[in-house]
């Protein structure tokens, strides 16, 4: 059967073939008696067999199927020593902090009284004594509108809400007067009155 030229597939197949050695002997004459008489015939088998020859050598023998090569590889890239990643003090240290937050925690859930019944009050939490529900424009900026409340002595208990009204509280029934007067002639200011 000669070698088709209009297949390039099937010929450089059959002509790996040749060269490992896996066609019958009348195939193998017949490429040999082509390639003697067509030089690029002879060129194309005399790559393919110097590239099985390159392979041949690097695989080794037959019968070793590369498995003394491996085993020789993988105890060549097998580290000697394993570098120690964290120092000792570290983990003494993390220990350490382990167990005085275990501690800490014991004590909270033994002894609730150790911490008061007032430790946490809510901002917003009971009735102001001397309140003012305050509505501001809009456009008002935070500075403009911290700069006011320091001037007249007061503070945010509650607020913004959804309708962008705060509550302040002022420490004497006199502040919370001049702090009115002053809060209604302020120009950021659309309402404020007494709680």
């Amino acid at each position: 059967m000669p070698l088709p030229k209009d297949d390039p597939e099937e010929r450089t197949e059959r002509l790996v073939r040749y060269v490992r050695g896996a066609l019958p002997d009348d195939e193998v004459e017949e490429i040999a008696r082509a390639a003697a008489g067509d030089p690029e015939l002879a060129a194309d088998v005399a790559v393919l067999q110097a590239a099985a020859g390159t392979v041949r050598s690097e695989a080794g023998p037959a019968d070793d199927l590369g498995w003394q090569r491996l085993a020789r590889d993988i105890e060549r890239m097998t580290p000697t020593a394993t570098p120690r990643l964290v120092s000792p003090w570290w983990r003494a240290g993390a220990i350490a902090a382990g167990l005085l937050v275990a501690v800490q925690g014991a004590l909270i859930v033994a002894n609730p009284g150790l911490i008061g019944d007032d430790s946490y009050v809510a901002a917003t939490s009971g009735e102001t004594e001397f309140g003012v529900t305050l509505a501001l424009d809009p456009d008002a900026r935070e500075a403009e509108i911290s700069s006011l409340l320091l001037e007249i002595g007061a503070r945010i208990v509650d607020g913004p809400g959804a309708l962008g009204i705060y509550h302040l509280a002022f420490d004497s029934a006199e502040d919370r007067t001049a702090g009115l007067e002053r809060l209604r002639a302020a120009p950021i200011v659309e309402t404020a009155a007494p709680e």
